[in-house]
């Protein structure tokens, strides 16, 4: 069977941990080209070395989305050492703390988040867009959330705001780019059962008592704040065959789309 993506240039942003690393993952089992990101150079390096360990081509990038200096950089190298991007897959962002006073939360940390969860984005998609043009193809994909639609309770107030603009973005940016050759859609996860994730609700984020041990927290979740129908957090490889399929060929007439994959947390709540 044909490979779903083939021989293209993936750049997976915030893809040194969690969803970002299985969506990069899977493109290089793909044959895909891959530049994993991310701020923390151990993570990253371990994750592209991983990659390659298993034959396929990766490279590690480093910078902060936030500075317009630095994801030029990025791009830059990315382009460097696997030539132009064709699949871009934004997926970098910050994440507050489940449970504080939203009405605490600054102006300062307000703006911060915008400008790394929704700015961050268009940073990047600008710096790739020139040579997606030039190609006449290209794949743009941003990682949302269901807190766009069903924002969960306390500083999350912020964090579900960014991702609505982010959807808002995505769909502005398809209409602006039709006919281009250039799709561009959003991928929204609902609870994915990730190490940060296990970090935030095991290690002290104030709130209400979901227990003490993972196990313990992820069936508080499932069967409270974060019930679906499927009945149980998702995985990262999910998100991952999901994302790998609206980047191929197969998948070019899927434009200016948002895809829930959330078990049907949305219609659960």
């Amino acid at each position: 069977m044909t490979p779903v993506t083939g021989r293209r240039h993936a750049l997976v942003t915030g893809s040194s941990s969690g969803i970002g690393a299985a969506i990069a993952t899977r493109f290089a089992e793909e044959g895909t080209l891959v530049s994993v990101h991310g701020r923390n150079v151990d993570r990253v390096n371990e994750i592209a070395e991983k990659i390659a360990s298993c034959g396929a081509e990766a490279t590690a990038l480093y910078g902060d989305v936030s500075s317009d200096f630095e994801v030029e950089a990025i791009v830059r190298r990315a382009q460097e050492v696997h030539g132009p991007v064709d699949i871009l897959i934004n997926n970098a962002g910050r994440i507050p703390r489940f449970f504080g006073d939203w009405e605490k939360t600054s102006t300062e940390e307000w703006l911060e988040l915008y400008d790394t969860n929704v700015v961050g984005a268009v940073r990047f998609v600008r710096n790739v867009l020139p040579q997606m043009r030039k190609g006449g193809w290209g794949r743009i994909i941003h990682i949302g959330s269901i807190s766009a639609d069903v924002p969960p309770p306390g500083t999350q107030i912020s964090y579900g705001a960014t991702k609505a603009a982010l959807l808002n973005f995505s769909v502005g940016l398809a209409k602006i780019l039709s006919g281009s050759g250039i799709t561009v859609n959003c991928v929204s996860p609902g609870t994915i059962d990730t190490p940060g994730l296990a970090r935030i609700f095991t290690e002290g984020d104030p709130g209400p008592d979901f227990g003490k041990t993972w196990p313990e927290v992820r069936k508080a979740l499932i069967s409270g704040i974060r019930r679906n129908y499927a009945g149980r957090m998702g995985g990262v490889a999910e998100v991952a065959e999901l994302v790998t399929f609206l980047c191929s060929a197969r998948a070019g007439y899927i434009n200016g789309v948002n895809y829930r994959i959330d078990g049907g947390t949305a219609g659960g709540r």
